[in-house]
C-alpha cells in the first residue's frame, strides 16, 4: 500500500486538474449548487472581508470538502485511476472493497490537507484570500459546480456499481473531466491558486 500522502496527492492532483485546469477567457459565474454556502453576503468581494469573515469562508470550504471528498471517495478514485486492470477480466468487487477499506484506514491515520485558514499571522486570512477580488458567490459556485461533477464520479466508482464489469464497460462514467466548470475558470482567473496550492 502506498503511503497516505502519495494517495491523497494523487487524488488531489486530479481535483487540481479540474478546478485549476487550463481555461480561456473570462468564464462565467456558473449556476452553483445548493449544498455549499458560507453564510456570508454573496456579493461581497473576498479581499474586502475582515479577517474573521475570511476565516469563516475558508473553514466553511474546508468543511464542505471534507463532506464531499471523504477518505472513502478518495480511495475509490485512487483504486480506479492507479489500479491495473486486465481488460478481459471482470472487476473483482471483493478486491475493490478491500483496497478501499485498507486505503481508507491508512488515510485516517493522518490529517487531511486543507486550505490555510489561519494565514501567516494566525489572524484568520491568508495572502491568497486577501488578494482575491472575486465575489463570494463565485467562490461558492465553483465549489458547488466542482462537487456536483465529482459526486457523479464517486457514485459511479462504488465497488458495487463496478463489480463484475469489464473496465471497457464503464465508459466515461468513471472518468474525471479535464475541463473545469466555467465558475472555476473565472475564479482561477481572478484569484490564481486560491483553491489548490502548488507545492
Amino acid at each position: 500500500m502506498k503511503n497516505r500522502r502519495l494517495l491523497q496527492r494523487s487524488a488531489l492532483s486530479l481535483l487540481s486538474i479540474l478546478i485549476m485546469g487550463p481555461g480561456c477567457g473570462g468564464g462565467s459565474m456558473g449556476t452553483g449548487g445548493t449544498d455549499f454556502s458560507s453564510g456570508l453576503p454573496e456579493n461581497k468581494l473576498i479581499n474586502e472581508l475582515p479577517n474573521q469573515d475570511a476565516r469563516q469562508l475558508c473553514e466553511s470550504a474546508n468543511n464542505f470538502f471534507d463532506q464531499v471528498f471523504t477518505n472513502e471517495n478518495f480511495c475509490r478514485l485512487v483504486f480506479m485511476t492507479l489500479g491495473t486492470f486486465d481488460p478481459n477480466t471482470p472487476i473483482d468487487g471483493a478486491m475493490c472493497r478491500e483496497s478501499v477499506k485498507q486505503c481508507t484506514e491508512e488515510l485516517q491515520q493522518q490529517p487531511r490537507e486543507k486550505l490555510d485558514c489561519a494565514g501567516p499571522d494566525g489572524a484568520g486570512t491568508s495572502q491568497d484570500f486577501a488578494a482575491c477580488p472575486a465575489p463570494i458567490r463565485l467562490f461558492e459556485n465553483c465549489l458547488n459546480d466542482t462537487a456536483d461533477i465529482f459526486k457523479e464520479v464517486f457514485d459511479a466508482l462504488d465497488c458495487s456499481a463496478i463489480e463484475g464489469k469489464l473496465i471497457s464497460q464503464l465508459g466515461d462514467a468513471t472518468s474525471v473531466p479535464t475541463q473545469p466548470p466555467p465558475s472555476c475558470v473565472e475564479l482561477n482567473r481572478l484569484c490564481p491558486g486560491l483553491i489548490i496550492q502548488s507545492n
